[in-house]
Protein backbone atom coordinates (compact mmCIF):
# COMPACT_ATOMS: atom_id res chain seq x y z
CA UNK A 1 0.00 0.00 0.00
CA UNK A 2 1.14 3.54 -0.77
CA UNK A 3 0.21 5.94 2.07
CA UNK A 4 0.40 9.73 2.32
CA UNK A 5 0.54 11.35 5.75
CA UNK A 6 -0.84 14.82 5.06
CA UNK A 7 0.29 17.59 7.43
CA UNK A 8 -1.46 20.86 6.45
CA UNK A 9 0.62 23.10 8.74
CA UNK A 10 4.22 21.87 9.22
CA UNK A 11 5.39 23.27 12.56
CA UNK A 12 6.68 22.17 15.95
CA UNK A 13 3.79 20.14 17.35
CA UNK A 14 2.84 16.61 18.35
CA UNK A 15 1.04 15.75 15.08
CA UNK A 16 4.04 16.77 12.96
CA UNK A 17 6.44 14.77 15.11
CA UNK A 18 4.03 11.86 15.07
CA UNK A 19 3.93 11.87 11.27
CA UNK A 20 7.58 10.82 10.95
CA UNK A 21 7.37 8.14 13.65
CA UNK A 22 4.21 6.76 12.03
CA UNK A 23 5.94 6.80 8.66
CA UNK A 24 8.65 4.54 10.16
CA UNK A 25 5.91 2.16 11.25
CA UNK A 26 4.37 1.91 7.77
CA UNK A 27 7.76 1.32 6.24
CA UNK A 28 8.51 -1.39 8.81
CA UNK A 29 5.33 -3.13 7.64
CA UNK A 30 6.52 -2.97 4.03
CA UNK A 31 4.36 -0.07 2.82
CA UNK A 32 5.44 3.02 0.92
CA UNK A 33 4.81 6.16 2.96
CA UNK A 34 5.47 9.87 2.44
CA UNK A 35 4.87 12.90 4.65
CA UNK A 36 3.36 15.54 2.36
CA UNK A 37 2.00 19.08 2.39
CA UNK A 38 0.80 21.71 -0.08
CA UNK A 39 1.55 25.40 -0.55
CA UNK A 40 0.52 28.03 -3.07
CA UNK A 41 3.98 28.03 -4.67
CA UNK A 42 4.69 24.34 -4.31
CA UNK A 43 7.91 25.22 -2.52
CA UNK A 44 8.83 24.39 1.08
CA UNK A 45 8.84 27.28 3.51
CA UNK A 46 12.26 28.71 4.34
CA UNK A 47 11.32 28.18 8.00
CA UNK A 48 11.20 24.39 7.61
CA UNK A 49 14.42 22.61 8.40
CA UNK A 50 15.83 25.26 10.74
CA UNK A 51 15.15 26.55 14.23
CA UNK A 52 15.20 30.24 13.24
CA UNK A 53 16.70 31.71 16.41
CA UNK A 54 14.80 29.49 18.85
CA UNK A 55 11.37 30.18 17.33
CA UNK A 56 8.92 27.37 16.79
CA UNK A 57 9.62 26.26 13.18
CA UNK A 58 9.96 22.53 12.60
CA UNK A 59 13.45 21.13 12.04
CA UNK A 60 12.52 18.92 9.09
CA UNK A 61 10.59 19.67 5.90
CA UNK A 62 7.97 17.21 4.61
CA UNK A 63 9.15 14.65 2.07
CA UNK A 64 6.93 16.18 -0.63
CA UNK A 65 5.68 19.75 -1.01
CA UNK A 66 3.39 20.39 -3.99
CA UNK A 67 1.19 23.21 -5.26
CA UNK A 68 -2.43 23.49 -4.18
CA UNK A 69 -3.35 23.26 -7.89
CA UNK A 70 -1.60 19.87 -8.13
CA UNK A 71 -2.96 18.48 -4.86
CA UNK A 72 -5.76 16.43 -6.43
CA UNK A 73 -3.42 14.54 -8.73
CA UNK A 74 -0.83 14.08 -5.98
CA UNK A 75 -3.33 12.50 -3.58
CA UNK A 76 -4.81 10.32 -6.32
CA UNK A 77 -1.38 8.68 -6.66
CA UNK A 78 -1.76 7.21 -3.14
CA UNK A 79 -3.91 4.30 -2.02
CA UNK A 80 -4.79 6.05 1.24
CA UNK A 81 -4.29 9.36 3.02
CA UNK A 82 -3.90 10.10 6.74
CA UNK A 83 -4.76 13.66 7.75
CA UNK A 84 -2.41 14.28 10.67
CA UNK A 85 -5.01 15.77 13.05
CA UNK A 86 -8.70 16.66 13.06
CA UNK A 87 -7.81 20.13 14.32
CA UNK A 88 -6.02 22.47 11.92
CA UNK A 89 -6.67 25.82 13.54
CA UNK A 90 -4.90 28.28 11.22
CA UNK A 91 -6.54 27.00 8.04
CA UNK A 92 -9.91 26.88 9.81
CA UNK A 93 -9.52 30.53 10.84
CA UNK A 94 -8.56 31.55 7.30
CA UNK A 95 -11.69 29.88 5.95
CA UNK A 96 -13.85 31.62 8.55
CA UNK A 97 -12.41 34.94 7.38
CA UNK A 98 -12.99 34.01 3.73
CA UNK A 99 -9.27 33.89 2.92
CA UNK A 100 -8.76 30.18 2.21
CA UNK A 101 -6.10 29.40 -0.37
CA UNK A 102 -8.07 26.84 -2.43
CA UNK A 103 -11.70 27.83 -1.75
CA UNK A 104 -12.12 31.05 0.17
CA UNK A 105 -14.70 29.70 2.64
CA UNK A 106 -13.21 26.21 3.08
CA UNK A 107 -10.02 25.16 4.89
CA UNK A 108 -7.38 24.11 2.39
CA UNK A 109 -7.04 20.58 3.78
CA UNK A 110 -10.81 20.05 3.51
CA UNK A 111 -11.00 21.42 -0.03
CA UNK A 112 -8.05 19.30 -1.13
CA UNK A 113 -9.44 16.07 0.34
CA UNK A 114 -12.87 16.81 -1.12
CA UNK A 115 -11.60 17.49 -4.64
CA UNK A 116 -9.30 14.48 -4.69
CA UNK A 117 -11.89 12.00 -3.46
CA UNK A 118 -9.04 10.25 -1.65
CA UNK A 119 -9.75 7.50 0.85
CA UNK A 120 -8.63 8.90 4.18
CA UNK A 121 -8.69 8.72 7.94
CA UNK A 122 -7.40 11.06 10.63
CA UNK A 123 -6.53 11.22 14.33
CA UNK A 124 -7.11 12.96 17.66
CA UNK A 125 -4.01 14.04 19.58
CA UNK A 126 -5.40 16.17 22.41
CA UNK A 127 -7.80 15.68 25.29
CA UNK A 128 -10.71 17.77 24.15
CA UNK A 129 -11.88 19.20 20.84
CA UNK A 130 -14.61 21.76 21.63
CA UNK A 131 -16.94 22.58 18.72
CA UNK A 132 -15.55 26.11 18.34
CA UNK A 133 -12.06 24.65 17.69
CA UNK A 134 -13.15 22.03 15.14
CA UNK A 135 -15.63 24.10 13.17
CA UNK A 136 -15.26 22.02 10.02
CA UNK A 137 -15.10 18.54 11.58
CA UNK A 138 -18.65 17.61 10.56
CA UNK A 139 -17.90 18.48 6.92
CA UNK A 140 -14.61 16.58 7.08
CA UNK A 141 -16.24 13.39 8.33
CA UNK A 142 -19.07 13.73 5.82
CA UNK A 143 -16.69 13.52 2.84
CA UNK A 144 -17.24 10.38 0.71
CA UNK A 145 -13.58 9.44 1.05
CA UNK A 146 -13.68 9.15 4.85
CA UNK A 147 -13.55 5.49 5.87
CA UNK A 148 -15.83 5.94 8.89
CA UNK A 149 -13.10 5.05 11.40
CA UNK A 150 -10.32 7.18 12.89
CA UNK A 151 -7.56 6.92 15.47
CA UNK A 152 -7.44 8.53 18.91
CA UNK A 153 -4.21 8.80 20.89
CA UNK A 154 -6.14 10.13 23.91
CA UNK A 155 -8.61 7.70 25.47
CA UNK A 156 -11.06 10.32 26.72
CA UNK A 157 -11.06 12.59 23.66
CA UNK A 158 -13.81 10.97 21.53
CA UNK A 159 -16.37 10.81 24.34
CA UNK A 160 -15.53 14.30 25.60
CA UNK A 161 -16.40 15.76 22.20
CA UNK A 162 -18.84 13.16 20.90
CA UNK A 163 -21.38 15.78 19.84
CA UNK A 164 -18.88 16.97 17.21
CA UNK A 165 -18.57 13.61 15.42
CA UNK A 166 -21.53 11.27 16.03
CA UNK A 167 -21.21 8.05 14.10
CA UNK A 168 -17.41 7.96 13.84
CA UNK A 169 -15.77 4.73 15.01
CA UNK A 170 -12.72 5.53 17.14
CA UNK A 171 -9.81 3.12 17.45
CA UNK A 172 -7.23 3.68 20.19
CA UNK A 173 -3.49 3.62 19.53
CA UNK A 174 -0.46 4.51 21.62
CA UNK A 175 1.72 7.20 20.05
CA UNK A 176 4.38 5.75 17.74
CA UNK A 177 8.02 6.36 18.55
CA UNK A 178 10.99 5.21 16.47
CA UNK A 179 13.86 4.67 18.88
CA UNK A 180 17.43 5.75 18.15
CA UNK A 181 19.00 3.42 20.74
CA UNK A 182 18.59 -0.32 21.05
CA UNK A 183 15.81 -1.47 23.41
CA UNK A 184 18.29 -3.66 25.33
CA UNK A 185 20.68 -0.75 25.98
CA UNK A 186 20.96 -0.06 29.70
CA UNK A 187 23.30 2.94 29.42
CA UNK A 188 22.00 5.94 31.34
CA UNK A 189 22.36 9.44 29.96
CA UNK A 190 25.85 10.90 30.58
CA UNK A 191 24.33 14.28 31.46
CA UNK A 192 24.36 15.86 34.92
CA UNK A 193 21.70 18.58 34.73
CA UNK A 194 17.99 18.38 35.49
CA UNK A 195 15.87 19.73 32.70
CA UNK A 196 12.74 19.94 30.64
CA UNK A 197 12.25 19.85 26.86
CA UNK A 198 9.39 20.50 24.46
CA UNK A 199 7.81 23.85 23.57
CA UNK A 200 8.38 26.65 26.08
CA UNK A 201 4.78 27.55 26.84
CA UNK A 202 3.07 28.12 30.23
CA UNK A 203 1.12 24.84 30.11
CA UNK A 204 4.27 22.73 29.77
CA UNK A 205 5.84 23.80 33.08
CA UNK A 206 9.27 25.10 32.09
CA UNK A 207 8.83 28.08 34.39
CA UNK A 208 7.70 25.78 37.23
CA UNK A 209 10.99 23.88 37.13
CA UNK A 210 12.85 27.18 36.83
CA UNK A 211 11.14 28.62 39.91
CA UNK A 212 11.73 25.38 41.86
CA UNK A 213 15.46 25.74 41.18
CA UNK A 214 15.49 29.48 41.81
CA UNK A 215 13.89 29.03 45.24
CA UNK A 216 16.52 26.51 46.31
CA UNK A 217 14.66 23.22 45.85
CA UNK A 218 17.07 21.76 43.25
CA UNK A 219 20.79 21.28 43.66
CA UNK A 220 22.90 21.43 40.53
CA UNK A 221 22.32 22.94 37.11
CA UNK A 222 18.87 23.17 35.53
CA UNK A 223 18.40 23.50 31.77
CA UNK A 224 15.14 24.65 30.17
CA UNK A 225 15.00 23.66 26.49
CA UNK A 226 12.47 24.35 23.78
CA UNK A 227 11.39 26.59 20.95
CA UNK A 228 9.22 29.53 21.97
CA UNK A 229 6.58 31.32 19.89
CA UNK A 230 6.90 34.97 18.95
CA UNK A 231 3.86 37.17 19.51
CA UNK A 232 2.99 40.78 20.18
CA UNK A 233 4.14 40.72 23.81
CA UNK A 234 7.10 39.46 25.83
CA UNK A 235 8.07 35.85 25.13
CA UNK A 236 7.30 33.28 27.81
CA UNK A 237 11.01 32.62 28.20
CA UNK A 238 11.61 36.31 28.93
CA UNK A 239 8.80 36.34 31.50
CA UNK A 240 10.58 33.57 33.37
CA UNK A 241 13.93 35.36 33.18
CA UNK A 242 12.35 38.58 34.45
CA UNK A 243 10.70 36.79 37.39
CA UNK A 244 13.95 35.12 38.49
CA UNK A 245 16.10 38.24 38.15
CA UNK A 246 13.67 41.06 38.97
CA UNK A 247 11.31 39.46 41.50
CA UNK A 248 13.80 37.10 43.18
CA UNK A 249 16.80 39.33 42.66
CA UNK A 250 19.05 36.62 41.22
CA UNK A 251 21.95 37.69 38.99
CA UNK A 252 21.53 36.79 35.33
CA UNK A 253 22.41 37.62 31.75
CA UNK A 254 20.34 37.29 28.61
CA UNK A 255 21.51 37.18 24.99
CA UNK A 256 20.04 39.81 22.70
CA UNK A 257 20.33 42.63 25.22
CA UNK A 258 20.85 46.13 23.86
CA UNK A 259 23.21 48.53 25.67
CA UNK A 260 20.40 51.00 26.26
CA UNK A 261 18.05 48.35 27.67
CA UNK A 262 20.10 46.26 30.09
CA UNK A 263 16.96 44.83 31.73
CA UNK A 264 16.20 42.59 28.78
CA UNK A 265 16.73 44.12 25.37
CA UNK A 266 14.59 42.43 22.74
CA UNK A 267 11.93 40.88 24.98
CA UNK A 268 9.80 39.51 22.13
CA UNK A 269 12.24 36.93 20.77
CA UNK A 270 13.21 33.93 22.93
CA UNK A 271 16.90 34.66 23.46
CA UNK A 272 18.79 32.21 25.71
CA UNK A 273 19.65 33.31 29.23
CA UNK A 274 21.54 32.21 32.34
CA UNK A 275 20.62 32.90 35.96
CA UNK A 276 22.75 32.08 38.98
CA UNK A 277 20.46 30.27 41.40
CA UNK A 278 21.07 29.56 45.07
CA UNK A 279 22.26 25.99 44.37
CA UNK A 280 23.28 25.96 40.71
CA UNK A 281 22.89 27.61 37.30
CA UNK A 282 19.43 27.94 35.76
CA UNK A 283 19.54 28.34 31.97
CA UNK A 284 17.10 28.74 29.13
CA UNK A 285 19.00 27.07 26.30
CA UNK A 286 16.64 27.90 23.44
CA UNK A 287 15.33 25.60 20.74
CA UNK A 288 16.99 22.34 19.71
CA UNK A 289 17.16 20.24 16.58
CA UNK A 290 18.59 16.93 17.83
CA UNK A 291 16.55 15.64 20.76
CA UNK A 292 19.04 12.89 21.55
CA UNK A 293 21.97 15.29 21.86
CA UNK A 294 19.85 17.61 24.00
CA UNK A 295 18.50 14.92 26.33
CA UNK A 296 21.95 13.41 26.82
CA UNK A 297 22.88 16.62 28.65
CA UNK A 298 20.28 15.72 31.30
CA UNK A 299 20.48 13.20 34.11
CA UNK A 300 16.82 13.89 34.97
CA UNK A 301 14.04 14.87 32.58
CA UNK A 302 10.84 16.41 33.94
CA UNK A 303 7.41 16.59 32.33
CA UNK A 304 5.11 18.92 34.27
CA UNK A 305 2.37 19.49 31.68
CA UNK A 306 -0.94 20.80 33.03
CA UNK A 307 -3.66 18.13 33.08
CA UNK A 308 -6.20 20.44 31.45
CA UNK A 309 -3.80 20.95 28.53
CA UNK A 310 -2.86 17.37 27.71
CA UNK A 311 -2.68 13.85 29.12
CA UNK A 312 -0.81 10.67 28.33
CA UNK A 313 2.88 10.37 27.60
CA UNK A 314 4.35 12.58 24.88
CA UNK A 315 7.32 12.74 22.54
CA UNK A 316 9.56 14.80 24.82
CA UNK A 317 9.31 11.99 27.40
CA UNK A 318 10.00 9.30 24.81
CA UNK A 319 13.06 11.17 23.58
CA UNK A 320 14.44 11.48 27.10
CA UNK A 321 13.78 7.79 27.81
CA UNK A 322 15.56 6.93 24.54
CA UNK A 323 18.53 9.00 25.77
CA UNK A 324 18.57 7.22 29.15
CA UNK A 325 17.32 10.03 31.41
CA UNK A 326 15.70 9.34 34.78
CA UNK A 327 12.09 10.44 34.72
CA UNK A 328 10.02 12.91 36.73
CA UNK A 329 6.42 13.25 35.60
CA UNK A 330 2.96 14.30 36.68
CA UNK A 331 0.46 11.46 36.95
CA UNK A 332 -1.68 12.75 34.06
CA UNK A 333 1.31 12.46 31.69
CA UNK A 334 2.43 9.01 32.81
CA UNK A 335 2.00 5.36 31.85
CA UNK A 336 2.25 2.73 34.54
CA UNK A 337 4.52 0.51 32.43
CA UNK A 338 7.42 2.91 32.94
CA UNK A 339 9.37 3.72 36.09
CA UNK A 340 10.15 7.16 37.50
CA UNK A 341 9.17 9.74 40.11
CA UNK A 342 5.49 10.58 39.68
CA UNK A 343 3.79 13.69 41.09
CA UNK A 344 0.03 14.28 41.37
CA UNK A 345 -1.54 15.85 38.29
CA UNK A 346 -1.44 19.66 38.11
CA UNK A 347 -4.75 20.93 36.69
CA UNK A 348 -3.44 24.43 35.91
CA UNK A 349 0.09 25.80 36.35
CA UNK A 350 0.16 29.26 37.92
CA UNK A 351 2.46 32.02 36.72
CA UNK A 352 5.85 32.70 38.23
CA UNK A 353 4.67 35.22 40.82
CA UNK A 354 1.97 32.93 42.25
CA UNK A 355 4.42 30.03 42.32
CA UNK A 356 6.85 32.16 44.32
CA UNK A 357 4.40 33.93 46.64
CA UNK A 358 1.27 31.82 47.28
CA UNK A 359 1.17 28.94 49.75
CA UNK A 360 -0.09 26.58 47.04
CA UNK A 361 2.64 27.73 44.66
CA UNK A 362 5.37 27.28 47.24
CA UNK A 363 4.11 23.79 48.08
CA UNK A 364 4.03 22.83 44.39
CA UNK A 365 7.56 24.08 43.67
CA UNK A 366 8.83 22.24 46.76
CA UNK A 367 7.22 18.99 45.61
CA UNK A 368 8.73 19.35 42.13
CA UNK A 369 12.16 19.99 43.63
CA UNK A 370 11.84 16.99 45.93
CA UNK A 371 10.93 14.68 43.02
CA UNK A 372 13.86 15.96 40.94
CA UNK A 373 16.28 15.45 43.81
CA UNK A 374 14.98 11.93 44.44
CA UNK A 375 15.60 11.11 40.78
CA UNK A 376 19.09 12.64 40.91
CA UNK A 377 19.98 10.66 44.04
CA UNK A 378 19.50 7.25 42.40
CA UNK A 379 22.54 5.00 42.35
CA UNK A 380 24.39 4.20 39.14
CA UNK A 381 23.07 0.63 39.31
CA UNK A 382 19.51 1.87 39.73
CA UNK A 383 19.90 4.23 36.77
CA UNK A 384 21.14 1.36 34.57
CA UNK A 385 18.17 -0.78 35.58
CA UNK A 386 15.73 2.06 35.00
CA UNK A 387 17.19 2.97 31.59
CA UNK A 388 16.96 -0.66 30.45
CA UNK A 389 13.40 -1.11 31.71
CA UNK A 390 12.06 2.12 30.23
CA UNK A 391 13.67 1.50 26.85
CA UNK A 392 12.16 -1.99 26.78
CA UNK A 393 8.71 -0.59 27.53
CA UNK A 394 9.09 2.20 24.98
CA UNK A 395 9.94 -0.30 22.25
CA UNK A 396 6.93 -2.42 23.19
CA UNK A 397 4.20 0.09 24.09
CA UNK A 398 5.02 2.70 21.47
CA UNK A 399 6.07 0.52 18.56
CA UNK A 400 5.61 2.45 15.27
CA UNK A 401 4.60 -0.75 13.51
CA UNK A 402 1.77 -1.31 16.02
CA UNK A 403 0.46 2.21 15.44
CA UNK A 404 0.71 1.82 11.65
CA UNK A 405 -1.20 -1.46 11.83
CA UNK A 406 -3.95 0.31 13.77
CA UNK A 407 -4.19 2.90 11.01
CA UNK A 408 -4.47 0.19 8.38
CA UNK A 409 -7.50 -1.08 10.31
CA UNK A 410 -9.05 2.39 10.22
CA UNK A 411 -8.39 2.58 6.47
CA UNK A 412 -10.25 -0.64 5.66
Amino acid sequence: MKVAIYEPEPRICGPMTCAYHLQAGFRALGHECDVITFTRSGKPSITWGSMRKHIRWYWRAPDITAKYTDATEVLKSYDAVILSDVRTILQDKEAQKGTGGVDKDTPDYLAILERSGAKFTTALHGNFYPPNEVTFAARLFALPGFTGAAITYALAAPEASMAVWPGVTWLYSALPYQMKTEPHDDTPSPGTAAGITGRFIPNKGHHLLGVAAATGHVTGDVELWGACSVGAGPSQSFRCFEALTKDLGLPGTREGNEPETPSGGDIIRPHPWQVTGPRGMISYMGGYEDSMVTCQRLAVHADLTAATFSSGMEFSQFESIDAGCSQVSVESMWHSSFTGEVLPAIPVISGEKKLMNSDAGKALTASVGEAVMQAKAKSRKHRHQEAWHNRQELAHVNSPAKAAKRFTEALQ
